[in-house]
């Protein structure tokens, strides 16, 4: 039995996750009673419930991504997908098309400041729908992306 205990454990995959915390209360709300997983010490400060008025919470970023998915549905939904800058090992950036409507996502995959040039076809009106750095107010021919930093911009008709 030990035997079996000491492989069921190698295989299981408890230790590898914790209970979800809704809030600050009791077993972060995951439970009623003493789950058979702890949770995790910081609980009571990170929670669910904690971010829902933080405009700079995770929950509130999430929460406008999925805000512009109902939004720009046609686009993002069922637009087309295209890579921009395949050869990229740093950025990741795409289109998605939806007749006259363009969106284009860019997300830098690198820990360090990337430029990416940007191609000549997003060099019109258009404006930043989203960003986790806000710092990206307009496309210019080479931007400047922080560490991991991603952004959609959405082109004028």
């Amino acid at each position: 039995m030990d035997v079996a205990m000491r492989e069921l454990q190698k295989k299981a995959r408890d230790h590898a996750r914790l209970p979800f915390q809704w809030d600050s209360s009791s077993f972060a709300r995951f439970s009623t009673v003493q789950p058979w997983i702890d949770t995790n010490e910081d609980y009571k400060e990170w929670n669910a419930a904690a971010q829902v008025n933080d405009p700079l919470s995770v929950f509130t970023y999430w929460r406008s991504i999925f805000d512009l998915r109902r939004t720009y549905k046609d686009v993002l939904v069922y637009g087309k997908f295209e890579l921009v800058d395949p050869a990229n090992e740093k950025v990741c950036a795409y289109k998605r098309i939806f007749r006259s409507e363009v969106a284009l996502v860019v997300t830098s995959f690198s820990d360090s400041t990337v430029i990416w040039a940007v191609p000549q076809e997003f060099l019109k009106a258009g404006k930043i729908l989203l960003s986790n750095d806000g710092d990206v107010k307009e496309l210019q021919a080479e931007i400047v992306l922080r560490p991991y930093e991603a952004f959609m911009y959405i082109l004028n008709d």
